[in-house]
């Protein structure tokens, strides 16, 4: 593969949130050694620049930082000191437990400068609009409480010492530089640098290339990392849940010999006799270490799965309770991203919504129909190509609103962007807690198969 390639893929997950310790690498050193990715830096701090100073309302500033970054757009000692900076960052010994979280950040800070250049040439791409234009909000009564990531602290290698979380998570970093969420209640024996032995509870584990062989190991099966996040939940019922979030495991159930390998987007549970069992649908927040196959309360979807369960998928549907905003990725296969239509906002009465991401396209076709398990009184909605006929499930079921949104595909970690359709919005309300059945994929109005449909709900 070429260098640009290289970049290009690497660009594209740490954009993504899946990058690597080798991805921070290539992308540092392309900062420090490439002209042209200096240039582009300078770019997108004008640009950020100017949309924090746009989002503040505030005249005077925004003219005064247009003008600031137009007279440093050459300066190269500025751009030295960055790299520099990011350098100094990068280097893993020097890492503090205080620092860790902005770690990438500060290690390549051109490229969330590239993300927020893709937000606002994103909304421009809907919207049609000449002026920078900030993404709207979520409202007040639909944001969530903000999350704040614990302190990085050490844990004790020893296999006679069990560390229990109370009722705040913790955040350790193991000996092996695997990076390790531990939610409330978790009970874990960290037996060797490469070996955690979970007894109870959930975790988060963020191995990267350096934690090839991490191992956790609960009473119902092994997993192995061969470079990955992923997360291992041992439940008080004796089952064991796995989700893959970037890269690749062996899963290994207790008393088998042979290994099932679990990649980007695949879940299952583990029960007591080594059955694999459909984990069909994870509740996944934007932060992914708070994963969960078990629903808050105050979720609008509690599960989504097939109606006739299949025991040869692996794939799971993501719930991102309160996440529906322009910019929310579509589907799992992070290509796509809903949108507001030209001309148009993004529709308010879906900010805020559960949304439901659906596995990767070369899936779908196994999964439908689809049943919804809906917790509360709610606004059950469907995003339903507009190049599709409405079949005869949806027209019974659900109602037909005046209400669009689009979809776009980002390719390459570029902002090479199309418009990729249109959806109709159709909803339906149910008063208390039910399951909905959701038919076949729609067929577009040539006879052939049309695109999937997006879920989302709203309490009432």
């Amino acid at each position: 593969m070429s260098i640009e390639l290289r970049f290009e893929a690497a660009l594209q997950r740490y954009l993504d949130g899946d990058h690597t310790l080798e991805d921070e690498t290539l992308l540092v050193r392309a900062i420090q050694s490439e002209p042209s990715s200096r240039v582009t830096m300078l770019l997108h701090l004008e640009l950020d620049e100017l949309l924090r100073q746009h989002e503040q309302r505030d005249r005077e500033a925004f003219v005064d930082a247009l003008r600031l970054r137009l007279e440093c757009r050459n300066d190269e000692s500025f751009v030295q000191s960055v790299i520099a900076a990011a350098e100094q960052r990068h280097r893993p010994q020097q890492v503090r437990p205080s620092s860790w979280r902005r770690l990438i950040l500060a290690a390549a800070a051109t490229l969330v400068l590239s993300g927020l250049g893709w937000m606002r040439w994103r909304h421009e791409t809907f919207t049609d609009q000449s002026e920078a234009t900030a993404l709207p909000a979520k409202p007040a009564e639909t944001q969530l409480e903000q999350f704040s990531m614990p302190d990085l602290e050490p844990m004790p290698v020893d296999d006679d010492t069990v560390t229990k979380v109370g009722d705040e998570p913790r955040l350790f970093m193991l000996p092996s530089r695997v990076s390790l969420f531990a939610s409330p209640g978790a009970a874990l024996t960290l037996e060797s640098d490469m070996l955690l032995r979970l007894d109870g509870g959930r975790v988060a584990a963020d191995a990267g290339p350096r934690g090839k062989g991490f191992t956790v190991r609960t009473p119902q099966a092994k997993i192995v990392d061969i470079g990955t996040k992923f997360g291992v939940h041992a439940r008080p019922t004796g089952v064991t849940d796995v989700i893959v979030w970037s890269g690749a495991v062996l899963l290994t159930p207790t008393g088998v010999s042979k290994a099932t390998k679990l990649t980007t987007g695949q879940s299952v549970s583990v029960d007591a006799n080594g059955n694999l069992l459909r984990l069909a649908s994870v509740t996944v927040p934007e932060e992914w270490q708070l994963w969960s196959s078990e629903p808050s309360t105050e979720q609008c979807i509690a599960r989504v799965e097939e109606v006739a369960l299949k025991t040869d998928m692996r794939e799971f549907f993501r719930i991102l309770p309160g996440a529906l905003q322009d910019g929310t990725m579509v589907s799992l296969g992070r290509s796509e991203h809903w949108g507001a239509v030209t001309g148009k906002s993004f529709p308010s009465e879906l900010i805020g919504a559960d949304v439901v991401q659906l596995p990767h396209a070369s899936r779908l076709s196994a999964s439908w129909p689809l049943a919804v398990k809906v917790q509360r009184p709610s606004t059950i909605y469907l995003f339903i190509p507009q190049s599709s006929a409405a079949p005869g499930w949806l027209k019974k079921a659900f109602k037909r609103t005046t209400l669009q949104i689009g979809s776009v595909v980002v390719q390459g970690g570029k902002p090479r962007v199309r418009v990729s359709s249109l959806f109709e919005v159709w909803k339906r309300s149910v008063n208390e807690p039910c399951t909905i059945t959701l038919g076949t994929p729609l067929l577009a109005t040539d006879g052939k198969p049309g695109l999937p449909y997006g879920i989302a709900a709203t309490p009432y």
